[in-house]
């Protein structure tokens, strides 16, 4: 077996400090990458594989499920605006405590900018910035939204609660096929400066067409 990690990101002076517990132990996963994931055996025999009905108005619960992936690459065309009026829709209805501020890339349904319950509070042209606040990963800013959940304490349960609307979200665009990257990778300090909350930053969504390249 080897090991190899890899660092990116800027240098600062913020101390580390020990941790108070241990991890949690996560199991290793095969999340089929370039694969058509298949249902196992029992679950065809209580008849999964052909569930009907639909998904919040768009068809196909079990393909959202059995479909949803994480999008690597975006491609320059924005999403359309019935797409863009969905999710905004979705964004305002979050559980609480949670709060979404949407930074918008481009397109025409929403003006480049930064939006905070359904409401633009700031313009201008964020996608290097986000991308940065994403630990510099480059593909954050060719998405056509970018989702930053927030809640006012930061615990087990707001975690839970953001990660359980997060793949509420993931559904509805796999069945719209609307490319969608969680990522957990970010710089919540300067992302609170960046939106000028001291909520804690819990979850950050990168939402496009996906690139077919």
């Amino acid at each position: 077996q080897s090991l190899c990690a890899a660092y990116c990101g800027s240098v600062g002076d913020r101390a580390c400090e020990p941790m108070k517990r241990p991890l949690m132990r996560v199991q290793p996963t095969d999340y089929c990458e370039g694969a058509v994931p298949r249902l196992l055996p029992e679950q065809e025999d209580a008849g999964l594989s052909g569930t009907e009905g639909s998904f919040r108005g768009v068809d196909g619960l079990d393909a959202a499920i059995l479909g949803r992936r994480s999008a690597r690459t975006f491609a320059p065309k924005p999403l359309a605006a019935k797409d863009v009026e969905h999710l905004m829709h979705l964004f305002s209805h979050s559980p609480h405590p949670l709060a979404c501020h949407v930074v918008a890339l481009r397109g025409e349904a929403l003006e480049p900018g930064l939006y905070v319950s359904g409401r633009k509070v700031r313009s201008g042209i964020f996608a290097d910035t986000i991308a940065e606040l994403s630990v510099d990963q480059p593909f954050v800013s060719t998405s056509s939204l970018v989702l930053v959940i927030s809640a006012p304490t930061f615990g087990a349960g707001t975690l839970i609660a953001a990660g359980m609307f997060a793949h509420t979200l993931h559904l509805h665009c796999s069945a719209r096929r609307i490319g969608f990257s969680p990522i957990g990778a970010f710089y919540d300090r300067k992302l609170q400066q960046f939106l000028k909350t001291d909520h804690y930053i819990l979850y950050v969504l990168a939402i496009g067409n996906e690139s077919e390249a």
